[in-house]
């Protein structure tokens, strides 16, 4: 999956750093420090996949040289800032020309933004010292000042004093999830980076520690350290926190499809008893046949039966029909002798 990592740091000098070294060491160059003479030359350098350098629209673009030496004339105090630093993974699902257009894309935003000069180191894995294949990342030195093309000027808004550092930090943060997010939706990917804290997330999982150049350099040539044992532990911890949220996860799955699987049971046994209802209803119905006679129920048979049966044992006796009278005639009567 796709790593979310940015940091910011200063390149202070109280902190002994000057702006042209932290160039030429990231971008392999060799660059003159016109302040103190002194010559950076980091040409044998391995692994710089691709640099650039971006200034405001409208604002002509300085050779890396001429850029970082104007930065270092233009601060006069010897604690100063004189570029800041911010560092980001580059997802490694993308193609080597998608990650370059990725940070390009971030790259022309910070000068845009802030009005700033960006100049953009993008390195590849060291492999060959033990490091991780999927680290693919950039290093992307900023100018602290505002420049034009009459060179560089008022200090950024960004790097005024009184400034909400951590909302600032936070702003920055979200515009790389936000813009390595958009080139990985245009890649077709679905792997998506989170500039939230874990905590912020609501996640379980344990952050693990920084490690450190030292510590790091340590691991890689084999030689175990406190640091490292203390993020293996926190490795170990958050595989099985992973784990156990997959069971859980399964479980309720397993849980809901059972539950589904009886919800359907049920619905399938209503549906039964309604069709038997709805048999039962039909059956019981009573239809008059062509002639308009309705035909004879089951039980309505069965007593026909009965009294068939019942005259056919007792027959009652025929009744002899009576006579009909005969019609009156008249009488004859004779007459008497005289």
């Amino acid at each position: 999956m796709a790593i979310y990592h940015l940091s910011v740091k200063p390149v202070s000098r109280k902190k002994g750093r000057t702006a042209t070294a932290s160039s030429a060491y990231r971008a392999g160059e060799k660059i003159e420090d016109k302040r103190t003479g002194e010559i950076h030359d980091y040409t044998k350098k391995q692994g710089v996949e691709y640099t650039q350098i971006f200034t405001p629209n409208g604002v002509d673009i300085p050779s890396r040289q001429e850029l970082w030496n104007m930065a270092e004339m233009a601060e006069k105090r010897k604690d100063a800032c004189v570029a800041r630093e911010y560092e980001v993974n580059l997802p490694y699902e993308l193609s080597k020309s998608q990650r370059i257009e990725l940070a390009q894309d971030f790259s022309k935003q910070l000068s845009e933004k802030h009005g700033i000069a960006v100049d953009l180191c993008m390195h590849e894995p060291d492999t060959k010292n033990g490091g991780d294949d999927r680290n693919y990342h950039a290093h992307i030195l900023t100018t602290t000042r505002k420049i034009t093309n009459e060179g560089l000027t008022e200090k950024a808004d960004i790097e005024k004093a009184g400034r909400k550092r951590k909302q600032d930090l936070k702003n920055v943060r979200q515009l790389w999830a936000d813009t390595a997010n958009r080139h990985l939706e245009k890649a077709g990917l679905e792997e998506r980076i989170d500039h939230r804290s874990l905590k912020e997330q609501g996640s379980q999982l344990k952050p693990t520690i920084k490690m450190g150049k030292t510590a790091t350099q340590m691991e890689r040539q084999g030689k175990p350290t406190i640091k490292g044992d203390i993020n293996r532990a926190i490795t170990a911890d958050n595989s099985n926190i992973k784990s156990l949220q997959m069971e859980i996860y399964i479980d309720k799955g397993k849980l809901s499809a059972k539950e589904k699987i009886e919800e359907m049971k049920n619905e399938r046994e209503q549906q039964i008893k309604r069709e038997l209802e709805e048999r039962r209803a039909k059956s019981k119905e009573v239809k008059p046949d062509q002639d308009g006679n309705r035909p004879l129920s089951f039980l309505e048979k069965r007593e026909l039966w009965k009294r068939e049966q019942a005259e056919r044992n007792n027959p009652e006796p025929v009744k002899q029909p009576e006579p009909e009278p005969e019609p009156s005639r008249p009488s004859t009567s004779r007459g008497m002798s005289r």
